[in-house]
Parts: C-alpha cells; sequence; structure tokens
C-alpha cells in the first residue's frame, strides 16, 4: 500500500485556481476537498513558457529571500516554521514519514495535496530532495512552509503537471515518523 501511495505522490496529478503571489508566500494553506480541472496552458513544459517564466520564478526565490521570517540553507531551500512542537519526534535517514500537504507552483496554482484529512504515508529516500531535507528538520506535530527551487524538486524537465525550472511551495503538517530499527 505504500508502494501506491508513493506513486501516487510521485504522480503529482492535481492541481488548484490559481491564487496571489502574496498568498503563496504569505498565509497557511487551507486543505479543502475541492479541486478544479487543470488549465491546459499551465501544463506546458518550463522551457515552453519562456525566459519570462522562468525569471518569474528566479523573481519568486528573491521575493521570498527579501521577506522577514524566511530561512535558507545552503542547498537553496527556503523554509518558515508555521507552528511549533517541542517534544515531538525528527525522522532520520531511512525515516517513513505520515504527513499532510499542500504543493503549489509560485503563481499559487495547486498541483498536489494529501487526499482530504488523511496524511500520506511515504519514505523520506522517496521523495525529491526538497522534502527530504526539508522534513528532516521538522517535529512531529509542527507545520512548516517549504519553498524548493527547482534543482530541489524535479530540475529543468518538471515532472507530471509540474513544469520543468518550475519552485514549488509546499505546506506541511508532519503528522508522524517511523525510523526502522537497525539490526
Amino acid at each position: 500500500m505504500a508502494h501506491c501511495l508513493l506513486a501516487g505522490m510521485m504522480a503529482l496529478s492535481l492541481v488548484f485556481a490559481a491564487s496571489s503571489l502574496a498568498q503563496a508566500a504569505g498565509e497557511p494553506a487551507e486543505f479543502t476537498h475541492e479541486i478544479p480541472k487543470p488549465d491546459t496552458e499551465w501544463l506546458k513544459e518550463g522551457e515552453q513558457r519562456g525566459a519570462g517564466w522562468l525569471r518569474e520564478q528566479r523573481d519568486f526565490l528573491a521575493k521570498i529571500d527579501a521577506t522577514p521570517g524566511w530561512h535558507q540553507n545552503a542547498s537553496g531551500l527556503r523554509f518558515r516554521r508555521e507552528s511549533s512542537a517541542t517534544d515531538g519526534e525528527r525522522p532520520a535517514p531511512g525515516s517513513w514519514v505520515k504527513a499532510r500537504y499542500v504543493g503549489r507552483l509560485a503563481d499559487g496554482t495547486l498541483f498536489h495535496r494529501s487526499p482530504g484529512d488523511a496524511p500520506v504515508e511515504v519514505p523520506l529516500s522517496g521523495v525529491v530532495a526538497g522534502w527530504r531535507e526539508g522534513v528532516a528538520m521538522m517535529r512531529t506535530g509542527e507545520t512548516w512552509r517549504f519553498v524548493i527551487p527547482s534543482a530541489l524538486g524535479y530540475g529543468d524537465k518538471g515532472r507530471g503537471p509540474v513544469p520543468g525550472g518550475a519552485v514549488m511551495i509546499f505546506d506541511i503538517i508532519l503528522v508522524a515518523a517511523e525510523t526502522p530499527e537497525r539490526g
């Protein structure tokens, strides 16, 4: 079952209606069940969108960098803790995590989310580098927002509804972390 969930997460096939750039950078995401149909223009690869679209991605990262409360790791991952937990467990390499999440593009377009209120269970080793790095910093019970540059996401080629070169924004609630015992 976990393999099916991982495959579903990696397929990334759902899309939200666009929201403002300010909302993408500011307010925490709402978890809803309503998913509009994708806009076919949005599904084009980043290279087909042209240099202007790729410049918008860089400009979005620069806006995040200039916004108080945001932090950046050496890798380029941007993050902000939305809610804290002092006694929650941190995932370790090899952990499986349960998380509720919403994934959007820099223009606010939702491309994927955990289904309803149910958390998705995935191995940290099976997700994009930005997720691996970011979720490993969290404690169970916390909510964080991550801005993942394309180099830590799906790169220049993109995947599914995520165009090449796209910045991805994830609001993640870490529900549980389970590290297998080493024998």
